[in-house]
């Protein structure tokens, strides 16, 4: 995703990954790069340091320099103090051209089939937050973070210009997508039924006739 919106090569650029397992996103990177991961299971760093990767043990009070991309997938969701971990995020960007590639899951992409609909599915300990992409879009923009990239799932680029909007009350608007994810639920638990019941050769004819559509 990165590559589409990206204003120059990516070469010779620092790259860091916060929480990043053991760095497979960086492998996309060249090795021109310098690349960091930060994370705090030593087994997952020291594996990213026989690939070549500079591996840190912590969060973003560790980093000490201004990367060019931040990657920060499936971490945002899990931070346990939202203001502090944003103003150290904000402290390492360079105004208007550091890249923060965020993703993790949005509430309004749960209507859209996601999870088939059951938004119970998000909820567990380990999540502290949870965002409708334009609640999230509405709060980075709070802080100064302006969207190159968003969607509902919340695969989503930002970049930081330090001009900050005021916030928007969105609760009705996330209500009506939590009851359209409700709908969306109960219609999937009924095709699932239908689908049980269905002899295994009609479904091959039915996604046979669906992959048609899709070519032409």
């Amino acid at each position: 995703m990165l590559n589409k919106y990206k204003t120059k090569p990516f070469d010779n650029l620092k790259i860091v990954d916060l929480g990043g397992g053991a760095g497979g996103m960086l492998d996309h990177f060249n090795k021109s790069n310098e690349k960091y991961l930060l994370d705090y299971f030593e087994p997952y760093l020291n594996y990213a340091k026989t690939k070549g990767i500079r591996s840190i043990t912590g969060g973003l009070d560790k980093i000490h320099f201004k990367p060019d991309i931040i990657i920060l997938s499936h971490v945002i969701e899990h931070w346990s103090d939202f203001k502090y971990e944003i103003k150290k995020l904000i402290e390492i960007q360079k105004i208007n051209e550091t890249l923060n590639y965020i993703e993790f899951p949005g509430i309004d992409s749960i209507k859209k089939g996601r999870r088939e609909g059951d938004i119970l599915g998000d909820i567990h300990i380990p999540h502290v937050y949870y965002f409708s992409s334009y609640v999230f879009e509405n709060l980075m923009n709070r802080y100064g973070f302006k969207k190159i990239y968003i969607d509902t799932e919340i695969k989503s680029i930002f970049i930081y210009t330090g001009v900050k909007k005021v916030l928007v009350n969105y609760f009705e608007l996330v209500r009506n997508d939590l009851i359209s994810a409700e709908k969306t639920r109960k219609m999937q638990i009924f095709k699932n039924i239908i689908k049980f019941f269905t002899p295994i050769f009609v479904l091959k004819i039915i996604r046979s006739i669906r992959n048609k559509k899709i070519d032409f």
